[in-house]
């Protein structure tokens, strides 16, 4: 059942107003007509799907707030991303708004040789973990150190950026995050974690930030098989 989750949660996502789903290796955004009934017929919003158009066969789709991760294969792992940048979350190396917002950008800084095998968001936040094992940040550089990249002095990191305290020491399997706090699962079921400690949500005992990724020690001797979050 779990496995099936996995896979089932791979191919549906969405956000605020905004559906997304992997049929046949496209992928189908699902929008929400006004919600306002001006006319006074009593009729309920529609769904309005559009597919955008991409040269490959999208396997995976991730939704934070107001962008959209899509993992495709062509055959070698391709990432796309649409939708806000304000805090360069789309990891094209800036933070302008692009003009169409449901145009998919491909995310060049991840090319063919990063071996992408699963994308993740949250919030104003993106994650790729590659088939190596290798995890990847960038977007809104939040001071909970969401990042996992330490305490930079940037509001945002604009590009793809390997997180160094795991790189070559874990090899992860699945990433998640809120947004504000991240974790990583390892090919052994450990569960590493970092960023925003309000109410302890990083489950390290205590409500502090952690700018870089720690083990959570109380799940040492369970083996982990799935993560996921909820809302920041």
């Amino acid at each position: 059942v779990g496995s099936a989750g996995a896979r089932l949660a791979a191919r549906l996502d969405g956000s605020a107003g905004t559906s997304w789903l992997v049929a046949k290796g496209c992928a189908v955004r699902l929008t929400w007509s006004s919600s306002s009934d001006q006319l006074g017929l009593g009729t309920p919003p529609v769904t309005l799907p559009d597919v955008p158009s991409l040269p490959a066969r999208v396997v995976q789709v991730a939704c934070g707030e107001a962008h959209t991760l899509l993992l495709a294969l062509d055959p070698a792992p391709r990432v796309f991303a649409s939708g806000a940048n304000d805090y360069g979350q789309l990891g094209l190396g800036d933070t302008m708004p692009r003009r169409d917002v449901a145009r998919a950008f491909e995310v060049k800084a991840l090319d063919k040789s990063a071996l992408i095998g699963g994308v993740t968001c949250g919030g104003n936040v993106s994650m790729a973990v590659s088939q190596r094992g290798d995890v990847w940040s960038w977007g809104c550089n939040h001071e909970s150190g969401v990042l996992g990249l330490g305490t930079m002095p940037v509001a945002c990191v604009p590009t793809p950026t390997p997180i160094g305290h795991l790189r070559r020491k874990v090899r992860a399997v699945q990433a998640a995050t809120t947004g504000w706090t991240s974790l990583c699962l390892t090919h052994l079921g450990a569960v590493f974690s970092w960023g925003g400690g309000f109410c302890g949500v990083h489950g390290h005992g205590h409500q502090e930030d952690e700018p870089t990724a720690k083990p959570l020690r109380d799940l040492s001797e369970v083996a982990v098989v799935q993560l996921a979050t909820g809302p920041l």
